[in-house]
Order: structure tokens, then sequence, then C-alpha cells
């Protein structure tokens, strides 16, 4: 009788110390992935800006169009804002990729999953959409691994993820590597 009841605490004493590690286990992962003020921030700044330009069902078909000039290094000048440009295929609307074009400095991984993963991509709003399929496409195509992770990542961490971002996920899945 005293066996069985030292078996049945340490059982308890077991279980006990693996739901502590898994509780902090499981607190720490959200916590990386809580958005936090430096991101809202981030989202923010990066929504009001220019990063990407594309055509829409290509057209149009002209770099000056888009207020470009070509440069001697193979980059495209922007007079408008000084800023310069470098082509890239972008997002596919249904009629193949689209002719685009993407602001130098390029944006950093995180600030490329800001764009895509946006809760607030405003359609009637031409730079947040072209901003949003933009790092989707930059995403999908040069990172596409590292996109893979957050995205299973995050739908571990958010039940919702996978239904509120089914849209962005399934471009990635299906163009990607």
């Amino acid at each position: 009788m005293k066996i069985l009841i030292i078996l049945m605490i340490l059982i308890i004493l077991l279980v006990t110390v693996f739901l502590c590690f898994f509780i902090k286990a499981k607190k720490k992962i959200v916590n990386t992935l809580k958005t936090d003020e430096k991101d809202i921030i981030l989202r923010n700044n990066l929504s009001s800006k220019s990063y990407f330009m594309q055509t829409l069902r290509h057209y149009p078909c002209s770099i000056s169009d888009f207020g470009l000039k070509k440069c001697d290094d193979g980059t495209y000048y922007r007079e408008e804002d000084q800023s310069y440009w470098i082509s890239k295929s972008l997002y596919d609307l249904g009629y193949g990729r689209e002719k685009g074009f993407c602001k130098l400095p390029l944006l950093s991984f995180e600030e490329l999953i800001a764009l895509a993963f946006d809760d607030n991509v405003n359609n009637s709003d031409i730079v947040c959409v072209m901003n949003h399929w933009g790092a989707i496409s930059v995403l999908t195509d040069d990172y596409y691994e590292k996109t893979n992770e957050y995205i299973n990542r995050m739908m571990t961490v958010d039940m919702n993820f996978r239904k509120k971002y089914d849209e962005v996920i399934e471009y990635i899945i299906t163009k990607g590597e």
C-alpha cells in the first residue's frame, strides 16, 4: 500500500513538472509572437509609403508610366521622391506575373511580413494594395522557407491565423518553390 501511495505521489509530481514546463514554453512562444507597440508603429509607418509598384493586368507597360527613368547601373530612378528602384516580377493577378518594381533599399523579412499579414489592407488605397501584393511576392520568391516557418509557427499559436490570412497563405503555398 505504501508503494502505491509513493508511486501516485511521484506520478503527480512528474505531471506537475511537465505541465509547468509546457506552460512556460507556450508562454514564451506566445510572448515572442505577440504584436507589441513596435510592430504597430512599424505597420503604420510602412503602410503609408510606396515600396512596390506593379502593372495591373499588364498595364501600364512603359517604365515612364511609373514615373521611372532607367539608370546606367540597371536600377530605376523616380524623380517624384528621389528614390531608386529595381525591376522584379511581382504578384500574379491571374494573368501571369506582373511587371513590377521594388524600392531600394529592399525591405527586411520582418517588414515584408508586416505588409503581407496586415489586418488593415485598404483595397481603395492603391499604395497599400501594391505594398501588400509586393510583400507577398518577395516573401514567396526570396524567403519561401522562412515564410513557411513563420506561417506554421503562427498557426500553432493562433488558431484563426489560417482563416484570417487564407488568401495570402494559399498564394505563397501555390506560387512558392
